[in-house]
């Protein structure tokens, strides 16, 4: 009798009991063995897993070296380094600005103070002619806010659109104090509606030129 056959008598369990036991173990066990060799250094069968990363694609084998088709990471760890790079490009490339239009105008004014304040503008007659929306006319007022910084609007009769509008208006300018011409300069302007420019004037007339921009990713407007 085996010693299992004797330890299981002991127990009060059949012989039949373990020998069935047995029977059913050895191909689990069997299994095993053939999938530990298959799995060894050097064998052809392995396990691996693919992700999809900013450096490529790797394939890490049990029992051996990772290996990348696509020429990326090969030291069997996920490589994020690029991650961060990939990032900022991306988010520069959403904020960099396109030319949807522009224009040109031409305006003509003077300067005013608000009575019984300090408070000192210039209101202005303009004519514009924009790319998109064709010829429009009339007025903008600004204020001088402080240094060579002006806030203002400008409301405007659109003369294809038989329509009315406005927008804000800001203004970073200098000018100088002439005998002969007056007062003249110049300066950037932008506009509520993405327009950015410049101007200059001799006197009260003046004129100058923008240019319409929008985020990378925004369709430019008919």
């Amino acid at each position: 009798m085996s010693p299992a056959e004797t330890k299981a008598q002991k127990a009060g369990r059949p012989p039949n009991m373990v020998e069935d036991r047995r029977s059913r173990l050895t191909p689990i066990l069997a299994s095993y063995q053939a999938m530990g060799t298959s799995m060894a250094p050097g064998s052809t069968a392995s396990l691996g897993h693919r992700a999809a990363m900013p450096g490529g694609a790797w394939t890490q084998t049990v029992g051996g070296p990772p290996s990348d088709p696509f020429g990326g990471n090969t030291s069997g760890y996920l490589d994020l380094s690029g991650l961060p790079n990939q990032m900022l490009g991306e988010i520069g490339r959403r904020l960099t600005p396109k030319v949807c239009g522009g224009g040109a105008f031409g305006f003509a004014g003077g300067q005013v103070k608000i009575p019984g304040t300090n408070v000192h503008g210039e209101v202005l007659g303009v004519v514009n002619y924009d790319s998109k929306s064709g010829i429009s006319a009339g007025g903008i007022g600004e204020v001088k806010l402080f240094g060579p910084f002006h806030v203002g609007g400008e409301v405007a009769y659109n003369f294809r659109s038989n329509t009315v509008s406005g927008e804000g208006l800001g203004f970073l300018g200098h000018e100088t104090a002439s005998v002969k011409l007056g007062a003249f300069g110049g300066g950037l302007l932008a506009s509520s509606h993405g327009d950015v420019g410049g101007y200059g004037f001799v006197g009260p007339f003046g004129g100058g030129g923008y240019a319409t921009l929008v985020l990378a990713d925004t369709p430019c407007k008919p």
